[in-house]
């Protein structure tokens, strides 16, 4: 049966709309609030890895060239550390004006914090009033083998439900979708996590917590709180025309192109 060719190019529109994808948002510059200092760790995520910036390699040793046994070296809690930032961000509330408790009453403090959800996307209703600091910064610039003691060993990375995805494709289109939840997120003042990384050549694997974006036609810079550089933000670039995320040259990466998906977001991650 033939088709009339009137009826012929409605069809064909109708096709064409059906595969298209809507576009990202236009220039923006939304921002959760978060600030990736004050509401961050005065500490670092250690490396485990001299990495080979010019070859995009690594080989093992400890970052600042002593010898130390792995137990000594707090590395491997990227997933852990931006986590935990974020349990703050929603669920404490520093009160500078009050006295300072004891080392065991912050440790409580502390532990409190810790088990609100960590897939939460707005404050607690009643948050835990830490005294005597005015933000995490301070608290754990004070108190740093507290909080490392507290938010967990590096298992709890290898151990992140959302792993799993890591080892399915990332398509241009998926990709796409990520930098718009992103940027939505972001404009409801939700800061999200992200698991950045290459598979299986794994020339990065790091988790950052995004705080704010600036958008253009061109691309999107997302700025994140990046664990292993606690005192500067890293900004994770999304290509529009490339339809990709690139990371900068950091100590731990030589930069380029990498995968990125959101976790510590919905049951699955």
């Amino acid at each position: 049966m033939s088709i009339a060719p009137r009826t012929t190019i409605p069809l064909l529109l109708l096709a064409l709309a059906g595969c298209a994808s809507p576009p990202l948002p236009g220039p923006a510059s939304p921002d959760s609030g978060l600030d990736p200092v004050r509401d961050a760790f005065a500490y670092a995520n250690e490396l485990y890895w001299d990495y080979d910036t010019a070859a995009g390699g690594s080989e093992r040793s400890d970052d600042d060239g002593v010898d130390r046994e792995d137990s000594e070296i707090f590395g491997q809690r990227c997933v852990v550390m931006v986590r935990a930032a974020r349990q703050f961000f929603y669920g404490a509330r520093f009160d500078p004006s009050l006295p300072r408790v004891s080392t065991d009453r912050y440790r409580e403090l502390v532990r409190q914090v810790l088990r609100t959800d960590p897939r939460a996307e707005r404050p607690v209703e009643a948050p835990v009033v830490i005294p005597g600091f005015a933000n995490l910064r301070e608290l754990s610039a004070q108190h740093e083998e507290l909080l490392k003691e507290s938010t967990g060993g590096r298992w709890l990375s290898y151990a992140q439900r959302g792993n799993w995805r890591m080892l399915f494709p990332f398509t241009a289109g998926q990709q796409r979708r990520t930098a718009s939840s992103l940027l939505e997120e972001l404009a409801r003042g939700h800061p999200p996590i992200v698991h950045v990384m290459n598979f299986p050549h794994i020339t990065v694997n790091h988790s950052l917590l995004v705080h704010r974006a600036d958008a253009t036609q061109r691309e999107i810079r997302f700025y994140s709180y990046d664990p292993n550089q606690p005192d500067r933000s890293v900004a994770l670039r999304y290509d529009r025309e490339r339809e990709g995320f690139f990371l900068p040259p950091t100590p731990y990466f030589a930069g380029g192109s990498v995968k990125v998906y959101e976790i510590y977001d919905g049951p699955l991650y």
